[in-house]
């Protein structure tokens, strides 16, 4: 599929995730960004569940009066029969802007030079103990894909979890590629972290048996590889879902974590673009 590319010329952005609004209220949210000054909102998923995200996302928007561009996190999903189901209804309301959810078909071009593309992404079961994990979330008691692979066994989760990963950065790829192609810098969005390194609880390094369930460790693999191979470009990663914030950089591949915490959304940092 070709990428759609859409200009939306920014002098900067503001950088959110995991507001989980379903803890406190939209205007609680907004409030917070009265001392911001920014030309458009990034949130990286969790926004609030399957039944309420919708209503979420159109407060905020007519609260701030700026573009509003989002992916959606595991917990936007909550209480939904089906990944597809929450998608359709979601893209059916916004699928252009002011407010947009980015798919990973779009290249959004922000200046001559920058670009943001995105995509919901998962974690994918790979990374730390891998199937042999201990730990569930739930994940797979609220999400009906992953619950009812779950009532199959374990090998069908983490199955479904690899397969809802891996669609999802199959899905992105064409639009990275044309974006690395043409912008100095290009700004991923997503959820999950994509590097282990990046995982991280209470300030310290994410336990084995949690790592399949925080990092899309395919999607890492991915953005490594093609970072080697665009040395020349900046690639930014900007997830969520630990709530633990961190900051990793090695040569051009940049990876920001946004922390939060339940009961107090609030932004992460501003994306300068000039």
């Amino acid at each position: 599929m070709t990428p759609n590319i859409i200009k939306l010329p920014l002098r900067n952005f503001l950088f959110a995730s995991d507001l989980h609004l379903n803890h406190s209220h939209p205007q609680v949210f907004t409030d917070t960004l009265e001392h911001w000054d920014y030309d458009a909102l990034v949130i990286a998923g969790d926004i609030g569940s399957a039944d309420s995200a919708a209503a979420y996302l159109r407060q905020i928007h007519a609260a701030i009066g700026v573009p509003l561009l989002f992916v959606l996190g595991n917990h936007d999903y909550y209480h939904a029969h089906s990944v597809g189901a929450v998608r359709q209804q979601i893209d059916a309301e916004f699928g252009t802007l002011p407010v947009l959810r980015l798919n990973g078909t779009q290249i959004i071009e922000l200046s001559s030079s920058a670009a943001l593309v995105g995509v919901d992404g998962w974690a994918d079961g790979r990374a730390g103990s891998g199937e042999h994990s201990a730990m569930r979330l739930n994940d797979s008691f609220y999400i009906g894909d992953l619950c009812r692979a779950a009532n199959l066994g374990d090998r069908h989760l983490f199955a479904k979890m690899r397969q809802l990963a891996d669609a999802d950065t199959a899905t992105l790829k064409p639009a990275l590629l044309v974006a690395l192609a043409q912008y100095e810098t290009v700004y991923v969005l997503t959820h999950v972290p994509p590097l282990t390194v990046t995982c991280r609880y209470l300030g310290n390094p994410s336990e084995p048996d949690a790592l399949p369930f925080f990092c899309n460790f395919g999607l890492g693999e991915e953005l490594q590889r093609l970072a080697k191979l665009h040395p020349q470009r900046q690639i930014k990663v900007l997830c969520g879902h630990t709530h633990d914030r961190c900051h990793w950089r090695r040569d051009n591949l940049e990876v920001w974590v946004a922390g939060a915490e339940y009961g107090y959304p609030a932004a992460e940092k501003i994306f300068n673009l000039r």
